[in-house]
């Protein structure tokens, strides 16, 4: 992505922060206000946005190392599919194949969100899993203003090879690893280079 566009989408996060005037308590349940995916033709990337009705907190973990509030994006390359879907193809019913996960699981080491294919039960013991999905196959650093999420993806890490024209995907908030009984959907086009989305 190009820096000036980087620099733009952060200051504008900062200033929102500022401006806002955020009452919500720290225990309060963490739910998104606000989601989006913007894929750019020039850098071949998706940015990914979030608002929260309050600070997130991605430090604090519990005894069994769950982080205090948490997000995780459900990514579909080849279509728009169902969230069962992904379900069922962790668990071996339906081809994982252009399924991923974005888990917010490394913000507390690093600031890092991790990218992770669908893995069926029948590999799970050869593979690195974590929630019960598969392998991690991207990395992104992640930025952090008040309420606001931002992080950017290289889309050649997550077409597994198809040639899609859209991004479908399902987002969700967490605290401790509960979910908070919210799933958000959206979807964006994904323009190659001298191509046109529908």
């Amino acid at each position: 992505m190009r820096p000036k566009r980087w620099y733009a989408i952060i200051l504008f996060c900062l200033a929102m922060s500022m401006l806002d005037s955020d009452t919500c308590p720290a225990g309060r349940p963490l739910e998104i206000l606000d989601h989006g995916v913007f894929c750019t033709s020039s850098s071949r990337e998706a940015l990914f946005k979030l608002v929260f009705n309050r600070e997130a907190d991605f430090e604090s973990v519990d005894s069994e190392k769950r982080l205090a509030d948490s997000f995780q994006f459900f990514l579909s390359t080849a279509g728009q599919c169902s969230l069962h879907d992904f379900y069922e193809a962790a668990a071996g019913e339906k081809s994982p194949a252009a399924m991923f996960v974005v888990r917010s699981e490394g913000l507390n080491e690093g600031n890092m969100v991790v990218v992770r294919s669908i893995a069926p039960l029948q590999q799970k013991q050869k593979v690195q899993t974590s929630g019960g999905w598969g392998p991690v196959v991207a990395r992104s650093s992640c930025k952090q203003r008040g309420r606001f999420i931002i992080f950017a993806l290289d889309l050649g890490a997550i077409e597994a090879g198809c040639d899609c024209n859209a991004l479908y995907y399902y987002v969700e908030a967490y605290q401790y690893g509960m979910w908070n009984r919210q799933t958000l959907k959206g979807r964006a086009v994904v323009r190659h280079h001298g191509k046109r989305g529908p």
